[in-house]
């Protein structure tokens, strides 16, 4: 620990240990073991507060001249961690505004459906044998489709929720997947997400459709051992109805 916080742990128990003392009428030898002890005390908080990151979030960035959109992202070392923070941007010599980025799907409808990738599934080799939905569409909007696994069925009503990045699972690798937007004949694609198995999902993003019926599929590189969970997000701007192809 830096010396900066030992004196600051002997500063504050002798302030303290010297008020008591006065107030309490102690003796010297007293007022010095209640210093000693208090000393070691907020030796203590401080070096646990050293220890577990509180004073090493500060990071100087060299960013470049033009003018930019910069994201920061304020993220526990582990999954599950919650706790306050405080965050403070300081520049040498230009001016900047700090603002919130919206939750995904802030403002928007969120319309979503839950469905699976099972080993009847023939994957990119076999489209039409994989889940597909329709997108009942009322007027023009746009909308985002997000697709992104929940866990793995490992039998009867049992629902493994170990995702790809918790490589302690046993339960095998999640194929990755693609989700394709086509026409109402499934004959044309009107747009495609990037092939993956990211704990994020995949998506496609800020696509303006007319009214109309529209499909989405869902679609696993290779046709899956197991059955494996996922949700699909529809988020637009207009209300929409999304279902399962043929219900």
């Amino acid at each position: 620990m830096p010396v900066t916080y030992v004196l600051l742990s002997l500063c504050l128990s002798l302030c303290l240990s010297l008020s008591l003392s006065l107030s309490l009428s102690l003796s010297v030898s007293l007022s010095l073991s209640l210093s000693l002890s208090l000393s070691f005390i907020y030796y203590f908080i401080l070096g646990r507060l050293y220890n577990t990151e509180v004073f090493k979030t500060i990071h100087n960035v060299m960013l470049l001249e033009d003018p930019r959109d910069i994201i920061i992202v304020a993220s526990a070392f582990q999954p599950g961690e919650a706790a306050p923070f405080i965050l403070t941007v300081e520049t040498d010599n230009c001016d900047f505004d700090l603002t919130r980025l919206p939750d995904e799907g802030e403002g928007t409808i969120c319309s979503e459906i839950e469905g699976k990738f099972t080993p009847s599934c023939g994957g990119q080799a076999d489209p039409m044998s994989n889940p597909i939905y329709t997108l009942q569409i009322s007027e023009e909007t746009e909308l985002t489709i997000h697709l992104q696994y929940v866990g793995i069925l490992t039998g009867g009503d049992g629902i493994d929720s170990v995702l790809p990045y918790e490589k302690e699972s046993d339960s095998g690798d999640y194929p990755r997947m693609v989700l394709a937007l086509t026409d109402a004949r499934l004959q044309n694609r009107l747009a495609e997400s990037m092939v993956s198995n990211a704990p994020c999902g995949v998506y496609i993003r800020s696509i303006t459709l007319g009214p109309g019926e529209y499909r989405v599929v869902a679609l696993p590189s290779h046709k899956p051992l197991l059955s494996y969970l996922f949700r699909l997000t529809v988020y637009s701007f207009a209300p929409l109805r999304v279902f399962t192809f043929g219900s």
